[in-house]
């Protein structure tokens, strides 16, 4: 059975690929900041909090020596929604390059093994 990774896989475009994977026979690694989220039917909830480095090294040790055929890194943060472009704090434009550049590389880095893995 193919298996895939899907970040925030909770809600909107996240849930909507987790479901129509399962749809298809994948088994589908669901992960969010939330353990408790709504997922899909049948997808194998992880918790994974991109803005952490501990929780992206937690997520190698739930997944070690299971092969993933695809990472689909779909989690990401838009704190600057609504906001003028001079009133973005740089915390938030930090944050949001640190979640949404930095954490989809480091989760790539942690799951390369897994990855290695297929034989898809």
């Amino acid at each position: 059975m193919p298996t895939i990774l899907i970040t925030g896989a909770n809600r909107g475009i996240g849930l909507a690929l987790a479901r129509s994977y399962r749809r298809d026979g994948w088994r589908v690694f669901a992960a969010s900041r939330n353990p408790d989220a709504s997922l899909a039917e049948g997808a194998e909830a992880v918790t994974l909090d991109l803005s952490s480095p501990e929780s992206i090294k937690a997520l190698t040790l739930t997944l070690a020596g299971i092969p993933i055929d695809i990472v689909w890194n779909n989690a990401g943060v838009y704190l600057d929604k609504n906001q003028a472009l001079e009133q973005v704090d740089n915390r938030d434009w930090l944050r949001s390059f640190e979640i949404n550049c930095i954490a989809p590389i480091r989760i790539a880095e942690a799951l390369v093994e897994n990855v290695s893995l297929s034989e898809r």
